[in-house]
């Protein structure tokens, strides 16, 4: 059995060489190691630097790849990859020396996980802006598989690059899927589908470099349009069309979600209940239907909403 550690890259020669040097310095995880890495047409002397490096520690394998973008490099890598177990590095990031063992541990700890995160930090410290800020300590609260799926509607749980899956679960699932829209949510979204559980380990193993030319700040689909489309196609392949969803919800999401889901002939009923409201002890209104979800943009909305649903079930929505 091997751990092979998917490592895409593009002209990402300034970082590669450090974030090689994390996985090839990983303590013992009781498994061999390879590291594929994926290089996506780079320009520059990314895919010379890894076969440098490969030339030095057997485990490396370096694919030289057409330029076709992040989701068909992961695919590639992920076909040429031997291993039972399939982790995950960007070429840009870093991550602690244990990371790895940590993970498998978790996994023989609950062998029901299939995809296994860790908690983030975002580095250098100067260049976080305080909306990142905050998705992370949202992101990093979330270490449980009841946590995350909760909260799988609102935004990614847990970071795709921190990730170490079962091969067999990424395989059942197709790997990654190239489309207008978010990969890494997309795949969590099809995973929870299949069945998927989810875990993380509770400490900050894996270090994600902010910069100004970051994918997910320069690239339309990760904005919150896209996120939204993406959600909104996983509730119509997963909800039963013969029942509609009570919606609860205040400002522009409840506005979005209102349109999206009764234009998709899903909503029965929509209530807009202001948050403010609720913490005043304000009732909820009387919900007869059993399917409910909640659209609120903000974190204290959402959970003031959740602390007035009793724990009754429901979508969260953002």
């Amino acid at each position: 059995m091997i751990l092979s550690v998917l490592l895409p890259v593009r002209d990402g020669e300034p970082t590669l060489r450090r974030a090689l040097r994390c996985l090839r310095r990983q303590n013992d995880t009781g498994l061999p190691l390879e590291i594929v890495v994926g290089d996506d047409g780079s320009r520059d002397g990314s895919a010379s630097l890894a076969e440098r490096e490969a030339a030095r520690d057997p485990r490396i394998r370096v694919l030289r790849l057409e330029r076709r973008g992040l989701v068909p490099t992961l695919n590639a890598a992920l076909e040429a990859a031997r291993g039972a177990w399939i982790g995950r590095m960007d070429a840009d990031d870093l991550c602690t020396h244990d990371r790895f063992r940590q993970q498998l541990e978790y996994a023989v700890s609950d062998p029901r996980v299939d995809v296994m995160g860790t908690r983030v930090r975002m580095f250098p410290a100067r260049e976080v802006t305080p909306g990142m800020r905050r998705f992370l300590a949202w992101q990093n609260r979330l270490v449980t598989h009841e946590a995350m799926v909760d909260n799988i509607h609102v935004e990614t749980p847990l970071m795709n690059a921190s990730a170490v899956f079962r091969r067999e679960a990424l395989e059942r699932v197709g790997g990654w899927r190239a489309f207008d829209g978010p990969e890494d949510l997309d795949l969590f979204l099809r995973g929870l589908e299949a069945g998927w559980r989810f875990g993380k380990v509770p400490r900050d193993l894996y270090f994600w470099r902010e910069r100004a030319e970051r994918i997910t700040r320069t690239d339309a689909r990760y904005r919150r349009a896209a996120f939204r489309r993406t959600v909104l196609e996983s509730l119509l392949r997963t909800l039963p069309q013969a029942r509609g969803l009570t919606l609860l919800g205040w400002g522009e999401s409840y506005t979005y979600w209102e349109q999206a889901l009764r234009e998709a002939g899903r909503l029965i009923r929509a209530e807009p209940v202001n948050p403010r409201s609720v913490r005043g002890g304000a009732p909820l209104p009387q919900m007869k239907s059993t399917l409910l979800a909640l659209a609120y943009g903000t974190e204290p909305s959402r959970e003031t909403l959740r602390a007035a649903l009793r724990g009754r079930p429901a979508l969260h929505l953002a």
